[in-house]
């Protein structure tokens, strides 16, 4: 059985990596000045952020205690993320593609006035702070 957490383990690492990965790749975007590609990344990147620390907390978890087993009540770590994703797609998809170009060089200094901006970059800033803790 000890195996068996093990095998579970390595896979639950493979996608802690692959969000790493995967985040690492929509900076790099921004930083080598692909914006457009940049901008498909910021719908998935605050809530591939907020994944990373369940998935982590679930790795330790299977190394640690023996015959641990994944049940529907621990997908509760992941609310924030499927929150942040829908809040997401509904603001960021409607905010304007120059307002997009501004977020992702963060050279945003005009009074925002669009309110899905407005959300949007809220629920950036809390992100943030909630990924920071």
């Amino acid at each position: 059985m000890i195996r068996n957490n093990q095998v579970r383990a390595n896979k639950i690492l493979v996608v802690f990596m692959l969000i790493l990965s995967l985040q690492y790749t929509f900076s790099a975007f921004e930083i080598l000045g692909y914006p457009n590609l940049a901008i498909l990344g910021y719908y998935l990147l605050i809530p591939l952020m907020l994944c990373s620390p369940p998935i982590l907390n679930f790795y330790i978890k299977y190394l640690t205690i023996e015959n641990y087993k994944f049940n529907l009540k621990s997908l509760i770590h992941f609310v924030p993320a499927i929150a942040v994703l829908i809040i997401n797609i509904i603001t960021y998809s409607q905010v304007l593609y120059s307002d997009k170009i501004l977020i992702i060089t963060q050279q945003f200094n005009k009074e925002v006035t669009d309110m899905n901006l407005k959300i949007y970059l809220k629920t950036y800033e809390y992100a943030q702070i909630f990924y920071s803790i």
